[in-house]
């Protein structure tokens, strides 16, 4: 999953075709999903999170 992830995210730098490629994936319910920039200290203190990826200015944080 990551790795298709990862590559779709790759191919789309809009951060709301990520938010909705991620969630269109995942299908996965009460699931927390940060876009933005600078995010990455944002989910540290979470535990469970198993995404993080960075395209150029934008962070995507996905977590449980």
């Amino acid at each position: 999953m990551h790795n298709i992830l990862y590559q779709k995210i790759q191919e789309n730098i809009l951060m709301r075709e990520i938010l909705h490629i991620i969630l269109r994936e995942n299908q996965i319910k009460d699931i927390k999903c940060v876009v933005g920039k600078n995010f990455g200290l944002f989910v540290t203190h979470e535990a469970g999170y198993y995404l993080q990826a960075i395209k150029g200015q934008i962070t995507v944080v996905v977590w449980k």
